[in-house]
């Protein structure tokens, strides 16, 4: 079953994202930061038969990049851009508060709070 990584800050928001995801067909996995994001997907594996499978990715627009630290407003961005280069041909969903002209970087942009009908649908439209 295809896993989508869930990446938001907000625990509450992780938890609903999760919902639908899981109602859709998806596994999930999840991060709060950047750096839980590299840790997950390093660039190089010293072990590959460890590697998580990822199909996509709905990152919220701004996160921390360490716990503890404030949302930086290019994060999802830079994530988008770190996915990218780890996992060639990722799908990126943006749910972001951040408007939607700004998520240039996402393949399917949703501005929070978005639908649930929404989210499934970007997440229909998904490649196989």
């Amino acid at each position: 079953m295809p896993r989508i990584l869930i990446v938001d800050d907000d625990e509450y928001v992780r938890k609903l994202v999760r919902i639908v995801v899981e109602s859709a067909g998806f596994n999930v996995a999840f991060a709060a930061t950047m750096e839980e994001v590299e840790n997950l997907l390093p660039e190089v594996d010293s072990n590959p038969s460890r590697a998580v499978e990822i199909h996509a990715a709905i990152l919220d627009g701004q996160f921390p990049r360490h716990a503890g630290e404030r949302p930086q407003d290019t994060a999802g961005a830079q994530t988008a851009e770190y996915l990218r280069r780890v996992r060639p041909g990722i799908s990126i969903i943006a749910l972001s508060g951040n408007g939607e002209d700004t998520l240039h970087w996402a393949d399917v942009a949703l501005r929070k709070p978005a639908s649930t009908t929404d989210l499934k649908t970007a997440l229909q439209k998904l490649p196989s």
